[in-house]
């Protein structure tokens, strides 16, 4: 892409990536919220989406307009304050919707802390070689002797403080995500070109090429086989959810190395941190309890 291209993809990107974060948050978030919260988490996700798409439709004339970017990206930082994320990139106080989240999770030490093996842009390489020999790798992809992670607290998890508890660092990493966010997307309203790498590309072996984007859930890679003919023979898409939910991923090796508990403490424990990893599709949790386990 040129870079004028460039930018306004990357500002589209960083506002797609800042109202899926907080969708994804409020709406997704197994605990139940005064009718009040509702109601002001409501109003402030219209505007955040009002915002972002804005941001995102201005990105496809290839071209970034500043002042149109600088009060689009005003919009959406107050719209994400009314949820609770302040000005610094922190959690605002009492009141909002990410306070009472914040507030259930503050104190449950249910899960063992671990620190991520991030998927970064030093993996592409192999990452694109397995996903052009094997069309099932989309499915369960791999990293020799990893456990690899992606999302905001893979990306963060450097910032977090090792003593609080689990919920709470993976919580905070996702606000922390939206604070970068916000500020990316203000330093490109003023002209101020960013220098982080959040999105790559290129060719692959043969006629095709791929394409890798951060996106609010993690790495996101696309790939593509062209044929002798000039026509599209292969389309390969590997989305965060199939690293993190993998069935020997960080998901279950969290819950692996964790006492979970029983009962209905249990379900609420686990479906909070299901709802941290934020799988692209809808889950819902059953819990088990099996003799001699």
């Amino acid at each position: 892409m040129p870079i004028e291209e460039r930018l306004a993809a990357i500002a589209g990107l960083l506002a797609e990536r800042i109202f899926e974060t907080l969708r994804a948050l409020i709406l997704h978030w197994p605990s139940s919220m005064s009718s009040r919260l509702v109601a002001d988490a409501g109003q402030n996700l219209r505007g955040a989406l009002a915002a972002s798409q804005a941001i995102i439709h201005a990105s496809r004339q290839k071209k970034v307009n500043h002042s149109a970017l600088a009060a689009n990206a005003r919009r959406l930082a107050a719209a994400a304050e009314g949820l609770g994320i302040a000005k610094d990139g922190g959690l605002s106080p009492d009141g909002t919707a990410c306070a009472a989240i914040f507030r259930d999770i503050k104190d449950d030490r249910t899960f063992s802390c671990r620190r991520p093996d991030p998927l970064t842009a030093a993996d592409d390489a192999e990452v694109i070689a397995h996903l052009c020999k094997d069309a099932r790798y989309c499915a369960l992809p791999h990293l020799a002797g990893r456990i690899v992670e992606t999302g905001a607290y893979a990306r963060l998890c450097d910032t977090s403080r090792s003593d609080d508890p689990h919920l709470a660092q993976r919580f905070m990493a996702r606000i922390g995500d939206v604070g970068l966010c916000l500020k990316q997307l203000a330093r490109l309203a003023k002209g101020q070109n960013d220098p982080t790498e959040l999105m790559a590309g290129g060719p692959v072996p043969g006629a095709g090429g791929f394409g890798v984007v951060e996106c609010g859930r993690g790495r996101l890679y696309h790939q593509a086989d062209i044929d002798a003919n000039g026509k599209l023979c292969a389309y390969r898409i590997l989305a965060p959810t199939e690293w993190n939910f993998h069935p020997a991923g960080p998901f279950v090796k969290t819950l692996l190395s964790s006492r979970i508990g029983a009962h209905e403490s249990a379900a609420t424990s686990v479906s909070r941190l299901a709802a941290l990893f934020d799988p692209c599709v809808e889950f819902k949790l059953n819990i088990r309890d099996i003799a001699h386990a």
